[in-house]
């Protein structure tokens, strides 16, 4: 595991992960993240899924509104409708 290799690859994300460590560190699970983005939302402090699913459908229908008078303004009266 990383032998023979200098420090900054033995820890940089290109990194070899022996199968004996992801049994003993990770439980056999894949999910092997080792860059945190200091930007990065922390999924344990989400809200709820279906309020989640609110928020998203908001913001798609202000899109879809936005794509109508759009589509209206450049004179497409009669596509926007075909749409609805």
């Amino acid at each position: 595991e990383n032998k023979n290799t200098d420090q900054h690859l033995a820890t940089s994300r290109w990194r070899k992960f022996s199968r004996e460590w992801i049994r003993t560190a990770k439980s056999d699970s894949l999910d092997i993240s080792w860059l945190k983005d200091k930007d990065s939302i922390d999924a344990d402090n989400l809200p709820e899924p279906d309020v989640l699913a609110a928020e998203a459908m908001g913001e798609l229908v202000q899109a879809l509104g936005e794509l109508d008078a759009l589509m209206r303004e450049l004179g497409a009266s009669d596509e926007a409708d075909a749409q609805r």
